[in-house]
């Protein structure tokens, strides 16, 4: 299955995410079908028999589908997007679903924390979350940097406890004297610094606790 590099309703101009006009009357279309009482599926097999893409190759809608749209704050102006459907027919929209008993569950407290500080390798912008389904999640650059293999939530998380791992197996990095040029010690990392390695050197370190001065010391 393809995935979007961003949501659907938007593209990618000069480095710049915009509104796709094609794209974003079929967004507002969606919401506006959904709250005179048309259901997903509904809605979906509309799209679907009209041959609406997804993009490229792909004019196959599934209710699933239709559900994440109806659900993305992004629509509304979220996480910098440009807003291509006002905050009254977002909430209208909301309310139905809330009344049909569909919802989506909240991301954990950590993940959260990683939608806001997550940066490229390559290019430095921000990655972010695009759910999959209730649960899972596949990241990506807003840049528009395409990486080798799909970053999901596990491959994220993994990436994260291979990186402490490695800090805890080389604590020594943390308190390397040497500064370079672009690199202040500042009093408050040289406590956090004191602090880590404090820590690591503990007869038996706490991984949780751990994470959450690095997490912490990174803001």
């Amino acid at each position: 299955m393809k995935l979007r590099m961003i949501p659907y309703g938007y593209k990618v101009n000069n480095g710049k995410v915009e509104p796709d006009e094609t794209e974003r009357k079929i967004v507002q279309r969606i919401f506006h079908n959904y709250i005179i009482g048309k259901g997903l599926k509904t809605i979906a097999d509309m799209l679907t028999s009209e041959e609406v893409p997804i993009f490229e190759g792909e004019k196959v809608w599934s209710k699933n589908r239709i559900k994440r749209i109806l659900v993305d704050e992004r629509y509304i102006g979220s996480n910098g997007y440009p807003s291509i459907v006002d905050d009254n027919l977002f909430s209208r929209a909301q309310n139905i679903g809330k009344q049909k008993g569909f919802s989506v569950e909240p991301c954990s407290p950590l993940t959260e924390f990683l939608k806001q500080h997550v940066i490229c390798g390559q290019c430095g912008e921000h990655y972010r979350r695009l759910r999959q389904d209730h649960v899972y999640g596949h990241w990506d650059c807003i840049g528009g940097c395409i990486c080798e293999k799909g970053v999901t939530d596990k491959r994220m998380f993994k990436q994260i406890e291979q990186i402490l791992n490695c800090v805890y197996q080389n604590r020594g990095l943390l308190l390397d004297k040497q500064e370079s040029a672009a690199f202040e010690r500042t009093p408050e990392i040289i406590r956090y610094t004191n602090e880590i390695g404090r820590m690591m050197d503990a007869p038996q370190p706490s991984f949780a606790a751990t994470q959450s001065v690095i997490f912490e010391c990174a803001l």
